[in-house]
């Protein structure tokens, strides 16, 4: 692997965590084992003559020499995406001024926060972790998720109501295991950004998608919650960057530097439970995207936007809105009046549908072109940008930015044991995220148009 692009994807950092992990008797070891390869590729990439020196590249066009056209045609077959992305060399540029012992510097800091917390120093870890991800800019990722929707879904047999959709009661917190963001028995709240995500986390094959309910989330007000997903897929996907983003003088070093750490931070988060038995109450890959959310939950954020570990990265798609989740903290107040078993106030900013099920509406045919044709309707009374209805109306063009050029598998409806790749929207678990978008849209329209804003 000699491609910074292929280096800063998901897929590779996997593929790097798995071998450390099948190499490692225990998590410790894991994790000096993944310092040790991801600073060996670091160099690797650092001394490639394709990275180390473009301008070669870049006269290979006009000049008539051998050497510099296989050169040339190294990085177009060895690194397919090199020239993808403008910011590409921006960004090797800053992490080739990074020292490796800085580097190998962070991977130390962490390790020692994970010993000192399995050595019963809790405190100590939450402090040392908190200063090393200060100092490194690592906690200023930040973003508003209040005009995105996003899923839940629960596997009953049973009539569901909203309040079902919501996080665990208070009053059964017992039956909350250990989970990733989250210690045994304090109740979050796990959504996913698409359909696809929820299948997956459920573990929902296509023979048993009838069995999951799920409802939409959509937020009524400002909602700010730290971003742990890649930050390096924006660069790659220039097309839809902001126009802020894309900017030069707006991306200073120090940023891709910082992005660089969280980049390893977010890694680090990603590695898988070893053990997968429900019977084992502690997995230690858990202890430092826990320490992370009470560091995230005490700087005043909602929760943590992450990428599913049970996703693998669709090729060349750099965007992860289709795996990503998003755990949102709860509070518990034992002097409300009502005294509710769950997290009221958060319950009032969110605005969640009644559960659907994929039998009651696989019979129903929708297109992304129903949904244009209800945002366009919301538009009217939106000219206004103070409308509540506002951020609905570009809701069909990041579906289609989002989720378009992703492909599934779906078996074949003739021979069962073949499978066909199919655009998202044209499977199963497509048109079920189209219907429950759609449902919502529907449901903003009636109320905009029957009595406008309350």
């Amino acid at each position: 692997m000699k491609c910074l692009i292929e280096f800063l994807g998901d897929n590779k950092q996997e593929e790097i965590r798995n071998r450390c992990q099948l190499q490692s008797d225990t998590y410790e070891e894991t994790l000096e084992n993944y310092r040790d390869a991801f600073l060996a590729e670091i160099r690797i990439i650092k001394s490639w003559p394709c990275n180390n020196n473009k301008d070669i590249i870049n006269r290979s066009r006009k000049e008539n020499n051998k050497e510099k056209k296989e050169l040339l045609s190294h990085c177009k077959d060895e690194c397919s995406e090199y020239e993808k992305s403008e910011y590409i060399d921006r960004i090797y540029d800053v992490i080739k001024k990074i020292g490796n012992e800085e580097i190998e510097s962070f991977f130390n800091k962490i390790i020692k926060v994970y010993i000192n917390w399995i050595n019963g120093n809790g405190s100590k870890s939450l402090k040392d972790l908190s200063i090393l991800l200060g100092k490194k800019k690592v906690l200023k990722f930040k973003q508003d998720i209040s005009n995105t929707i996003l899923f839940r879904g629960r596997i009953s047999d049973s009539i569901l109501s909203p309040w079902d959709m919501f996080h665990i009661p208070f009053n059964k917190r017992y039956l909350i295991l250990n989970q990733r963001y989250s210690l045994t028995g304090q109740p979050l709240l796990y959504l996913g950004m698409s359909v696809f995500d929820i299948m997956n986390e459920l573990n929902i094959s296509e023979e048993n998608i009838e069995k999951v309910n799920i409802s939409t989330f959509d937020f009524k007000e400002e909602f700010e919650v730290y971003d742990l997903t890649n930050p390096f897929y924006k660069y790659f996907n220039e097309g839809k960057m902001q126009i802020s983003e894309m900017i030069d003088y707006e991306i200073e070093d120090d940023i891709i530097k910082s992005e660089f750490f969280k980049f390893i931070l977010s890694s680090i988060c990603k590695f898988k439970r070893r053990v997968i038995s429900s019977n084992h109450a502690f997995y230690e890959e858990y202890v430092i995207p826990q320490l992370l959310a009470q560091i995230v939950k005490s700087k005043g954020l909602k929760g943590i936007l992450y990428s599913s570990t049970n996703i693998r990265d669709k090729a060349t798609i750099y965007n992860t809105t289709y795996k990503n989740n998003l755990a949102i903290f709860t509070n518990f107040n034992r002097h409300n009046e009502e005294k509710h078993v769950y997290d009221k106030k958060l319950y009032d900013k969110i605005l969640i549908s009644k559960p659907f099920n994929f039998k009651d509406i696989k019979n129903k045919e929708i297109k992304i072109e129903d949904i244009e044709y209800i945002c366009s309707m919301l538009d009217i009374i939106s000219k206004d940008k103070g409308s509540k209805y506002f951020k609905y109306t570009s809701l069909q063009y990041r579906l289609k930015d989002d989720f378009e050029i992703l492909k599934v598998y779906e078996k074949d409806d003739i021979d069962k044991s073949k499978l066909n790749e199919i655009n998202y929207f044209d499977s199963k678990i497509g048109k079920f995220h189209l219907y429950l978008i759609y449902s919502l849209v529907i449901q903003r329209r009636d109320e905009c148009f029957a009595g406008g804003e309350k």
